[in-house]
């Protein structure tokens, strides 16, 4: 009796179990009906952001047409620019050699210096060999063990700062400016009374202009070679067109990775 009661129970609690989850059924599907319209209306949106990456995508903003008639607007002004360039390597050309020619006078005409150059003898101090020798002759007077005391004179002496004469401009070139100084430091040194150790003050023979003009050969025509390498090769599209090559290659490798992103599938 128990066990038939027991079945009774089992039976209408299946019963119940239908009747109840019914309706939650129903209301299941409708809810996944809802999900998939759901699903369609953000597909909608995802297309509506990629729209702006379809956008950009391949997007130039310099176009063939826009450099033509860009071109066609700037031409005289390009061509005005360039006449302009030629004319100041022209007068810089020119210019050089008259430089040129300057400094040649310089080397050879000690009498212009202070006049093409306005700061010659204010770079050596004012000092002249003379001027060296004054504190020298004390030293030597003094005692004959001394003899050190005239480079201490002359060294002394090349600390004064002389005035600035001549034009107030610099004619001249630096490689002619730096030789004439060089020899005539060298020939202050050797007629400042620098003697070695335990003996007599040494005499030199003056830097000859021989000497001067040779080492002003030198620096000018280096000068000279790699002003010429700059004027052709900074003046054309070498730089230029290597630099375009590089971009290139650049481009044609990110457009290769960009498109080996598009096609992975996560």
């Amino acid at each position: 009796m128990k066990a038939m009661f027991n079945k009774i129970a089992i039976v209408l609690s299946v019963i119940c179990v239908i009747a109840f989850a019914s309706p939650a059924i129903v209301m299941s599907a409708q809810s996944l009906d809802d999900l998939s319209s759901g699903s369609n209306d953000n597909s909608g949106s995802d297309s509506d952001n990629n729209s702006i990456s379809d956008y950009l995508q391949n997007y130039n903003p310099v176009t063939k047409d826009n450099m033509e008639q860009a071109g066609a607007i700037a031409s005289p002004i390009v061509n005005a620019l360039g006449t302009l360039s030629g004319f100041i390597v022209m007068i810089a050309s020119a210019g050089i050699f008259v430089v040129t020619a300057l400094d040649l006078v310089y080397i050879g005409m000690p009498f212009t210096r202070s006049f093409l150059n306005p700061k010659y003898g204010a770079q050596m101090g004012g000092a002249s060999p003379m001027g060296g020798m004054g504190m020298g002759g004390m030293g030597m007077g003094m005692h004959r063990g001394y003899g050190g005391m005239g480079a201490m004179g002359a060294m002394g002496g090349g600390a004064q700062q002389a005035p600035e004469q001549g034009m107030r401009r610099q004619w001249v070139s630096d490689e002619a400016e730096y030789c004439v100084n060089f020899a005539q430091r060298q020939d202050l040194m050797s007629s400042g009374g620098v003697a070695p150790i335990g003996g007599m003050p040494q005499q030199t023979q003056p830097t000859s202009t021989k000497s001067v003009i040779l080492m002003y050969l030198k620096k000018r025509a280096f000068f000279l070679v790699i002003f010429s390498v700059c004027v052709v090769v900074l003046m054309s599209s070498l730089f230029t067109d290597c630099g375009l090559n590089l971009a290139e290659l650049i481009s044609k490798v990110m457009n290769k990775i960009g498109n080996q992103i598009s096609s992975l599938e996560v």
